[in-house]
């Protein structure tokens, strides 16, 4: 399934865009609710699943974080 479409058409979804991210392209979006977030989605390497990362907006350590984790992020496992 493309990651757009598993993503939907969320009125809570304010912005997304492509993005790298372990060697996979995923989608980076912001959301809006009780609170804002940012997450990624990325697919695994087979396809057969999506790993959605997430975090709170407002927190510059969160966020650095955050960044972090998506910078260093690997998929390891069974490929294709």
């Amino acid at each position: 399934m493309d990651l757009a479409d598993w993503l939907g058409e969320d009125p809570l979804v304010l912005s997304q865009q492509p993005i790298e991210l372990a060697g996979q392209t995923g989608i980076q979006f912001d959301s809006t609710g009780l609170y804002e977030h940012r997450s990624v989605l990325v697919p695994t390497a087979d396809g057969q699943h999506v790993i959605r990362v997430t975090v709170a907006l407002g927190n510059p350590d969160y966020e650095a974080a955050f960044d972090t984790v998506i910078d260093s992020l690997k998929l390891v496992g069974k490929q294709p």
